[in-house]
């Protein structure tokens, strides 16, 4: 009898371990998932613009980061003091730079949204629209989702209490006299998976909250406005209830992060939005990590900027010009700064190309970038600047390929000056070859150098 036992051990202990593996990769896989990032100005985008030049795309984009640094001040100077209070953000959608994708409902209605971390409401339009949008592949067809319901106007996520009929409602109003408003709805949302744990490439999740608009005005997301238009709403990543991020916390735990790989590298490579030990796992594995202190209370995700050097000088900026505010966008391509501290920045920049090199910086480019080399500049030996951002803790060092773009005419720091009301964003292409990590629960954000092709 003993012998048996002891020839049943090794199937046994081989079952135990099987059985283990299984659970291990379920409970990963449980509480990670990940979205793919295409930037509008990518070949794979819906939105890119195909008729434009270099020179055209960076001008427009550069209007972008204007565009987005406006909104956010006004968003900021209509916070509510309520942190509870769901506020009906103020946004230009036509102003953020990335796009991703998901099935919704029974019958996979599979959208692009454009991602906005400033933004708590998921939204798409829907059949029946009164007020509509053009969009390839059409509207929302809510009535033949099996799994689609009206949020009714008790459920906590009904915030404020805007209802109709006994349904949540909701309205937003952006910028150009665009507005959206509609029912707050639930179904299912399917995000695609790397497929490294099982077959199936989806997750689903049923009853999240999300707006299904039937008035929906004045909206335009960019150049493919019209037939060619194949984004159908926008993708909420805020810090408030309502946002993807809260409403799978169990997924989520409030992490999520990304790295966005350099303007340098091929325009197909993916980036991808990682949430949960997804994103924590990754960061973990990185060396150098740096973290700080986001900004409590404000609208988007913020961290405090206390000073700027050039190339290793230090300019001993005045840190009550930042006044604490310096958000983190993806959604802005470029790095906006305050006038003051932008005026500051450049003039160091010139002083070192005409003590280096005795460059002098072209009068006009046609591009809204004011400091810009001639490309016969760059026939000989030569080195870029490089900048860094003190933070309060940290310190986020910027090489010259973070800093600098190449154009037919010459080269261009890809930067821009704001009012001095801010508030200052450090944007895209300054993020880019940068893992972030955003601890929603913890208020804290980390970042650490990586190649970020297909991360």
């Amino acid at each position: 009898m003993a012998s048996k036992t002891i020839n049943k051990l090794p199937l046994l202990v081989n079952l135990l371990i099987f059985i283990l593996m299984i659970t291990v990769a379920f409970l990963s896989e449980t509480h990670a998932f990940n979205l793919s990032l295409i930037r509008i100005d990518s070949i794979d985008s819906p939105l890119f613009p195909k008729s434009l030049t270099k020179e055209e795309r960076h001008k427009k984009l550069s209007r972008l980061t204007l565009t987005r640094a406006r909104l956010l001040r006004t968003m900021a100077a209509t916070a509510s003091d309520n942190p509870n209070a769901l506020r009906p953000p103020v946004y230009g959608v036509f102003s953020n730079f990335y796009v991703t994708q998901m099935r919704i409902g029974s019958q996979n209605y599979s959208p692009y949204l454009m991602l906005d971390s400033g933004c708590d409401d998921t939204w798409v339009q829907c059949e029946g629209c009164t007020n509509c949008f053009q969009i390839k592949g059409g509207s929302f067809k809510y009535r033949s989702s099996s799994t689609f319901s009206y949020l009714p106007c008790e459920h906590p996520l009904c915030v404020p209490k805007q209802c109709q009929n006994g349904h949540c409602t909701y309205a937003i109003n952006y910028v150009k006299r665009t507005s959206i408003s509609g029912v707050v709805s639930t179904d299912t949302f399917s995000f695609r998976t790397d497929g490294s744990v099982r077959a199936e490439p989806y997750k689903s999740f049923p009853n999240i909250a999300f707006g299904c608009g039937f008035d929906n005005r004045n909206v335009s997301f960019g150049d493919n406005a019209g037939p060619d238009n194949a984004i159908a709403g926008i993708f909420g990543l805020g810090p408030g209830q309502r946002s993807i991020l809260w409403q799978l916390e169990s997924q989520t735990n409030g992490l999520f992060s990304y790295c966005l790989p350099s303007w340098t590298t091929p325009y197909s490579t993916t980036a991808y939005l990682r949430f949960g030990n997804d994103a924590k796992a990754v960061m973990d594995s990185l060396r150098g990590v740096q973290r700080v202190r986001m900004v409590q209370g404000m609208s988007r995700y913020s961290i405090t900027l206390i000073d700027i050097s050039v190339n290793g000088k230090r300019l001993h900026l005045n840190p009550s010009l930042f006044r604490g505010k310096f958000a983190i966008d993806s959604g802005a391509p470029y790095t906006a700064l305050l006038k003051d501290a932008y005026t500051i920045v450049r003039n160091e920049m010139v002083e070192y190309f005409q003590r280096r090199y005795s460059w002098r910086p072209l009068k006009d480019t046609g591009t809204y970038y004011d400091l810009c080399y001639n490309k016969f500049y760059r026939s000989g030996n030569y080195s870029l600047p490089t900048m860094s951002f003190q933070l309060d803790g940290a310190t986020l060092f910027l090489k010259p390929e973070n800093l600098f773009e190449e154009f037919s005419f010459g080269f261009c720091l890809i930067m821009l000056p704001i009012g001095n009301a801010g508030p200052g964003l450090l944007g895209a292409f300054q993020q880019s070859n940068f893992r972030f990590l955003y601890d929603v629960k913890a208020l804290t954000l980390s970042f650490a150098p990586q190649n970020c092709q297909n991360n």
